[in-house]
């Protein structure tokens, strides 16, 4: 058993308090809806940058259904996407993971992942494209959400701004809602024609290193 490993009870109590009463709504639906009896819920409140993978391991034939993260993440150097295996170190054959990061989140380029749920209650930064357009994600924004680039909808989710979240985008912000910029004006020619023919999160994760 991970030492990280928590009460979901205790875990949603600890959740209430650090977000806003919106998105603890919101987030503690799609927990009643993903979260299983039997899924292992991790509080991680140590640096991730200094825990082993192995300290996030869980016992043989459990599963974590909910990860919290309490410290700043900067993954400037090699993107994110919100996988197992990447931030946990291994993979879990299964659908409905929830991500909370209480404490901002930096990096180069961001994805989701179809059925990920993820709240950034500190806030996320993205130096380069932000896609939260995948089949059926939750994605909530807390604080602030800058970028350069924001592919949101498309078909799939939008990203959802928590009360007083500030939104900068440098470039432009791509949607079936607002879309002030043509796709190919803000990604080249190239990219704007994978991203109409293929999924979105599928094309901005290959930038992920």
């Amino acid at each position: 058993m991970s030492r990280f490993s928590v009460e979901h009870e205790k875990l949603k109590r600890q959740l209430a308090k650090e977000l806003s009463p919106t998105s603890w709504r919101m987030l503690e639906y799609a927990l009643r809806r993903s979260l299983g009896k039997d899924d292992v819920a991790l509080w991680v409140d140590e640096a991730w940058d200094d825990i082993p993978f192995e300290d996030l391991v869980v016992e043989d034939g459990q599963q974590v259904g909910v990860a919290v993260f309490t410290e700043p993440l900067d993954f400037s150097e090699s993107g994110l996407e919100l996988r197992d295996t990447q931030l946990l170190g291994y993979f879990q054959p299964r659908d409905g993971m929830v991500w909370v990061f209480l404490k901002p989140v930096r990096c180069s380029v961001f994805t989701t992942l179809p059925d990920a749920v993820a709240v950034f209650g500190g806030g996320l930064t993205v130096e380069g494209i932000a896609c939260f357009a995948a089949p059926d994600a939750t994605t909530i924004v807390e604080d602030c959400l800058i970028a350069d680039i924001v592919l949101s909808g498309r078909g799939d989710s939008d990203v959802m701004l928590g009360p007083g979240c500030q939104l900068s985008v440098a470039k432009g912000f791509d949607s079936y809602i607002s879309s002030a910029t043509q796709l190919e004006d803000l990604v080249g020619k190239e990219m704007a024609e994978r991203l109409e023919d293929e999924s979105s999160w599928e094309v901005v994760s290959e930038l992920v290193d």
